[in-house]
């Protein structure tokens, strides 16, 4: 499912209580999201703001950016809606 309106955080990889975004990106129509121009070095994705009636994923992707121009695929971020 393709979810519009989720909010992606991009964090230091030693942040781990998710306190200090370093950017944030806002999931479009179809699901995507895109992040540019990130020095190079680890870092941890994850939602950080879920859709209305839908429920925070608390999956963590550890990301390392080595190359300019790198294209790294996050396309498993799932959210379960709540029961009303």
């Amino acid at each position: 499912m393709n979810l519009h309106g989720a909010e992606i955080g991009v964090f230091n990889d030693d942040d781990t209580e998710f306190t200090n975004p370093i950017l944030t990106r806002i999931t479009n129509k179809i699901g995507y999201f895109i992040f540019e121009n990130i020095p190079y070095v680890d870092y941890l994705v994850t939602e950080i703001k879920s859709p209305d009636r839908y429920i925070l994923s608390d999956k963590i992707y550890p990301i390392q950016i080595r190359k300019n121009g790198a294209t790294i695929v996050i396309n498993d971020i799932i959210n379960t809606i709540m029961k009303e």
